[in-house]
């Protein structure tokens, strides 16, 4: 295993490779798509922060009886009011809609954490992908390396009888391979393409990909257990969990009365008005009513508790509770759901990596010897020249089969990674 280990690694080396780590850290430093999760956490901490404030209070002017059509609304009006009001919130709404607002913020961050995970799974996936195509072409190359020293042995022997057709059937296949070549080139460029669509990075970061395998990359090995507690996808269904919780508190502490606080400054131009209880003493120059000043105070409260109308606030409260309950009945059989598909995925994976192992020790090790005994042959005339290409073709089409298992692997590899906690992984290396 350690040898194929060592294989992997000798097969990606290059020039100028970016390892997948760096293309997924420059992502995540780049990408705007996750810049965005950010602004949202913030905006959400502007709103709690604004939930916490009390109503703003009210002001009002008011003139009062102003006699018409000519009254004067200054000196003949019955009396000029300004009013200054405020409503206080009972029974700790603020401070409960205030945390149900911040319950976002978790919510936000799941988000994040899911799409990141998303976004490493995908660009994981594509990376491995063009690391395979790489392979393939060398694979490729290989094989026109081995038509070109077959045509020019053969150009230096007898050009008559079969060997004649020999050599044009070399040509042939060296014809065709080149239009294989430039074709999955071709392909080549578009899944790089596809690469950097998904990064979401300029082109002046990151124009073009040289993907290289690290160890981290190529270990036989995949997590045995699906942390469902940091799984993104059931984490953000825990949030959203949490947040349902705070919103049907805030919404029963509806149940709770508010207070509204009035103080009224009154200015009566003609003076107070005469009762029956009215003191003589206080009548001056009957006729010339001197301007008088009062103030009052007043109190109102909302009734919410009353039947009838606190069956509206119990009502939005249980349909708080019963959301919640509902998302956590879908949360535990999405658990469920993960446990099996991730339990599929590492027998799959350990399979794989089996037929790998037997490859590498049985299958290509046997073709190797077979073909170089029958290059000796070939060289002395012992063996026909079909026979050695159909064995290097051999040879070749099972390197493409343990590479397409080698591919098959790194693909598990990156489709398990939502299905564990991505933050966790890469601290550990396996990414």
């Amino acid at each position: 295993m350690r040898n194929l280990i060592v294989l992997l690694t000798i097969l990606s080396a290059g020039l100028s490779a970016q390892p997948l780590n760096e293309i997924l850290d420059l992502t995540f430093k780049n990408n705007s798509a996750l810049r965005s999760f950010d602004y949202r956490s913030e905006a959400i901490k502007s709103k709690a922060g604004a939930a916490g404030i009390y109503p703003a209070p009210q002001m009002m002017f008011t003139i009062n009886q102003i006699p018409w059509p000519d009254g004067n609304p200054l000196n003949e009006a019955y009396s000029q009011e300004l009013s200054f009001s405020q409503m206080f919130m009972t029974g700790g709404k603020l401070g409960a809609m205030r945390s149900a607002e911040l319950k976002g913020i978790p919510l936000a961050e799941a988000q994040k954490r899911e799409y990141k995970a998303k976004i490493a799974s995908e660009i994981t996936q594509s990376y491995f992908n063009l690391w395979a195509m790489d392979r393939e072409l060398e694979l490729q190359n290989r094989y026109n390396a081995l038509v070109t020293r077959l045509i020019n042995l053969i150009s230096t022997q007898s050009s008559s009888g079969y060997r004649a057709a020999e050599l044009i059937s070399l040509k042939s296949e060296f014809a065709v391979s080149l239009i294989t070549i430039n074709k999955m080139k071709a392909e080549r460029r578009s899944m790089e393409l596809m690469l950097l669509g998904q990064t979401g990075i300029s082109d002046s970061l990151l124009s073009a990909v040289v993907p290289i395998l690290q160890p981290s990359d190529t270990l036989l090995t995949i997590g045995m257990d699906a942390n469902s507690k940091l799984n993104p996808q059931l984490y953000v269904m825990s949030a959203m969990e949490e947040m349902l919780s705070a919103e049907k508190e805030a919404v029963s502490r509806g149940m709770y009365p508010d207070l509204m606080a009035e103080l009224m400054f009154m200015r009566m131009p003609l003076g107070m008005p005469l009762t029956t209880k009215t003191d003589p003493e206080m009548i001056h120059d009957l006729g010339k009513g001197e301007t008088e000043y009062m103030y009052g105070l007043r109190f109102s409260l909302t009734l919410p508790f009353l039947p009838g109308y606190s069956a509206k606030i119990k009502h939005n409260a249980d349909e708080k509770a019963l959301q919640r309950s509902a998302l956590a009945l879908e949360r535990e059989n999405m658990r469920k759901m993960f446990d099996r598909e991730s339990a599929a995925l590492r027998e799959e994976f350990f399979a794989t990596v089996n037929l790998m192992q037997s490859y590498k020790t049985d299958v290509l090790p046997l073709l190797r010897q077979n073909i170089q005994l029958l290059e000796t042959l070939f060289s002395s005339g012992q063996a026909e020249l079909s026979s050695l290409l159909r064995e290097e073709k051999m040879y070749i089409m099972n390197e493409m089969e343990m590479l397409g298992l080698i591919k098959k692997m790194l693909s598990i590899k990156a489709k398990y990674i939502p299905y564990t906690d991505f933050e966790q992984l890469s601290q550990e290396g396996q990414l």
